[in-house]
């Protein structure tokens, strides 16, 4: 079947709710399947299933580094993001404690606790979902224009894919963003072709290939 691409949008100031939206989809993709991974766990195969979940975990905290220390200063100049900002902190507590616990278990499969990783995840869930939808919504067009120039906006969202290379490590990030990016949505991020077709999934997503298995997209 063939699936019609939803196009990146030209308009600067379309561009920032755009990618906050895909990333958001994203992680909120990895997380309802990670919930669902939970309710029956892969006991004969931890050690893939946890990777995926420091996968996660770790693509979330990344994000929100990025947004603190690159996006939120530079809208807060003319804007109020502090609710944003105020929830980041009510949430950091949450993943904090699903990350040890993953990273624990990876140490060692023993302690791994599927009933506690699923409390915890549910419990992140309740406050993080709202504020992915609240952030996109205020990162709209409508909020930045008029407030902020084209080429400032531009130079945001260049800054931020500065900051996110500089720190990510393209082994997990890449190979989990296109594996829970929708069809629909494949013409982001804007990668060459080759690296798309043939340099993702053949060669960045070979390091850490087990843990793959477990998203619900292909990835290209």
């Amino acid at each position: 079947m063939t699936v019609t691409r939803v196009p990146i949008p030209t308009d600067e100031f379309e561009v920032p709710s755009f990618y906050m939206a895909r990333v958001h989809d994203v992680v909120e993709t990895g997380l309802h399947n990670i919930l669902k991974l939970l309710s029956i766990p892969p006991t004969d195969d931890l050690g893939n299933f946890l990777g995926y979940c420091d996968a996660w975990v770790t693509i979330l905290i990344h994000h929100h580094e990025t947004e603190e220390h690159m996006m939120f200063p530079f809208l807060n100049a003319k804007l109020d993001f502090s609710k944003e900002e105020e929830q980041h902190k009510q949430i950091f507590d949450q993943i904090e404690k699903f990350a040890i616990s993953v990273r624990a278990a990876r140490e060692d499969n023993s302690k791994f606790d599927a009933a506690l990783l699923l409390q915890v995840l549910t419990v992140v869930k309740d406050l993080l979902l709202p504020h992915l939808h609240e952030e996109v919504e205020h990162l709209g067009a409508s909020h930045l224009r008029g407030v902020f120039s084209e080429s400032e906006v531009k130079d945001m969202v260049q800054d931020c894919h500065k900051y996110a290379m500089e720190h990510e490590d393209f082994y997990v990030s890449l190979p989990f963003i296109a594996s829970h990016t929708s069809p629909e949505y494949k013409s982001w991020p804007p990668l060459p072709w080759m690296v798309a077709k043939m340099v993702l999934p053949w060669w960045i997503a070979r390091k850490h290939s087990g843990w793959w298995k477990y998203a619900p997209y292909s990835m290209s």
